[in-house]
């Protein structure tokens, strides 16, 4: 989950929304126990230290979802005390549950490090020849992390599970390697801010029926590698994904056996329900309905 701490209000506000499970498919959340905000250990103990709570009372009431969308104030009774402010903002947060009787579990936590970065924009489709900017946000506790080292890294891994019902049958993924372009490392500005440039080659037609190629990249800060006593949590699926289209060029003028046939032929098969009104890979059909067709393909 992600959260905010918010000087003004001195209060901590994780967003639980996408982090909690239902008790059933549009139920009510299901009781994990009394949800705690905790501070990393101090040096007296490894018991961490909460800034507050949220009972398993209110938080799996049925109206609790639809009132706050998830978003928790941690503490809600109280403003934080200067130094649970300062250590807040300079340590790893934690989310504890405690089920009577059992010991508490930690469910979510920051790294020591407290590093994080990914891209505002993550999902890019380039013509080949075009060319993007991905924006990328590091951050150290919550604030912009300067001249900080990124690497790029080629996850293709994350793209298409292979299907059990089909073993070895899904299309080839990021093949060809070199059809998307970017730089494997990019420095951040004052205010942890980096350009990843993304530029699309051609990728031919490796998936077939199926046009362009898919990339995954997954931007790394350096520093979280560099331990590896000391494993950073990566979250998989904080990446980058690229649609990198086939190449096209039309015939001139276009003709339906020449660059036509082949595009509406594809919607057909994927869109099979249009047969019932109109087949567009059948070209009387779809010379019936030319200028309908061309009024709202301008649309």
């Amino acid at each position: 989950c992600a959260g905010v701490g918010d000087p003004a209000t001195r209060r901590g506000y994780p967003d639980l929304g996408n982090a909690l499970p239902t008790s059933e498919p549009g139920g009510p959340m299901a009781d994990l126990g009394e949800l705690a905000l905790c501070l990393a250990p101090s040096g007296q103990g490894p018991v961490p230290l909460p800034l507050g709570v949220l009972t398993a009372a209110e938080y799996t009431r049925a109206s609790w979802y639809p009132a706050t969308a998830g978003i928790a104030a941690f503490p809600a009774d109280r403003p934080l005390a200067d130094e649970e402010l300062a250590a807040a903002d300079a340590g790893p947060l934690s989310l504890v549950a405690t089920v009577p009787g059992a010991q508490p579990t930690v469910l979510i936590s920051e790294p020591d490090s407290g590093l994080f970065v990914r891209a505002d924009q993550f999902v890019f489709r380039l013509n080949p020849g075009e060319s993007a900017g991905a924006e990328l946000y590091a951050t150290r506790f919550g604030r912009p992390c300067a001249d900080a080292a990124v690497l790029t890294v080629p996850v293709p891994e994350q793209l298409q599970p292979d299907s059990p019902l089909a073993p070895g049958q899904a299309p080839p993924v990021a093949v060809p390697a070199d059809a998307v372009r970017y730089p494997v490392r990019v420095v951040t500005d004052a205010r942890g801010r980096a350009r990843l440039r993304l530029r699309a080659g051609d990728p031919g037609r490796p998936r077939d029926y199926i046009d362009g190629q898919v990339y995954a990249l997954c931007p790394v800060l350096e520093e979280t590698i560099v331990a590896p006593d000391d494993p950073y949590p990566f979250n998989q699926w904080n990446f980058i994904s690229v649609l990198a289209w086939s190449g096209f060029k039309a015939d001139e003028p276009p003709t339906w056996h020449g660059a036509i046939e082949p595009v509406l032929r594809q919607y057909a098969n994927l869109y099979p329900v249009m047969g019932d009104f109109l087949d567009l890979g059948d070209y009387e059909q779809v010379c019936a309905y030319a200028k309908r067709l061309a009024h709202a393909f301008d649309r």
